[in-house]
């Protein structure tokens, strides 16, 4: 009540509770990923490559987009703002900081949006997959109880129910990506119990694997025995896994610094605090290796 009143009369009145809901969803409209998650949603209902859309929208042709032109980009792909909210998000997306946006910066800002939600769609499957392990939860039976309409068929609130149900507690946009990466058809936000166990089984196969094809390739390129892969190890590694040629190109995003730190920041969400104290005694050890130095 404090945070929405205006007046701090100790009362709410209409104007002040649409004044503050219209904040927050401007707000929660300027951040990137809202924003990106529209531009995939379009791509995926229109067909389109983002060249194909960037050229719809660029209409003087210069090849980025000015301020205008992304705001009317954003009506497009159905992210309903104002001109000075658009501005606020073109510029989380803004790269290079010349107030436009250019094709290679939407482009770089969509594959790496992608590849996050793919990461982020495994963590929660993995996360699944231990607690359906640690209680024997049948999904099944978890579906049909949040199956309101009986159709069969899980939405996006009815997935966000049964998520929440096994400790995964997402925001509508984090299940509609979700249930989008794991779609088999086109980008579809719902499904049945039976398509969303074979995913399960589908992920804990390949996890399995992944694993096993992880600690040979570590023993392989752990030179020393330590234990730790070093930086120039964990770049012979990235070799060996076909990603020499990503890491060589100067326009890449990918680079060894973020495998690393995607590989600490996993390490770190399953660790907890203890990955935490394993980091404070890593930066003060003046031997051993740092975070930064080795995974």
């Amino acid at each position: 009540l404090r945070y929405m009143d205006d007046s701090g009369d100790n009362t709410l009145n209409s104007d002040e509770f649409c004044h503050k809901l219209r904040e927050i969803l401007e707000e929660e409209a300027a951040k990137p990923v809202t924003v990106l998650a529209a531009f995939c949603s379009h791509l995926r209902s229109t067909g389109k490559t983002p060249q194909m859309l960037f050229e719809e929208l660029d209409d003087d042709h210069s090849g980025c987009l000015d301020a205008s032109e992304f705001h009317a980009a954003l009506e497009q792909v159905g992210v309903h703002v104002t001109e000075s909210v658009a501005r606020a998000a073109m510029a989380g997306l803004d790269v290079d900081g010349d107030k436009t946006l250019q094709i290679s910066e939407l482009v770089e800002h969509l594959d790496e949006f992608r590849r996050q939600r793919r990461v982020f769609a495994a963590t929660v499957l993995g996360n699944i997959c231990d607690y359906v392990r640690k209680t024997n939860a049948s999904i099944v039976r978890m579906f049909a109880q949040v199956d309101n309409d009986g159709s069969g068929n899980i939405d996006v609130f009815e997935m966000q129910e049964a998520l929440r149900r096994m400790g995964q507690d997402l925001s509508e946009l984090e299940v509609e990506e979700l249930m989008v990466e794991l779609s088999s058809e086109g980008g579809s936000t719902e499904t049945t119990a039976s398509q969303f166990l074979d995913k399960l089984k589908q992920f804990e196969r390949e996890r399995t694997a992944d694993s096993e094809k992880c600690e040979r390739l570590f023993s392989k390129y752990d030179d020393d025995g330590s234990g730790f892969l070093e930086r120039e190890e964990v770049r012979q590694l990235a070799e060996g896994m076909g990603l020499g040629e990503q890491l060589r190109d100067e326009n890449s995003s990918l680079t060894l610094d973020r495998i690393i730190g995607d590989i600490e920041g996993a390490c770190e969400n399953e660790d907890g605090e203890e990955g935490d104290n394993d980091e404070e005694e890593a930066g003060n050890s003046r031997d051993g290796p740092t975070k930064q130095d080795a995974c």
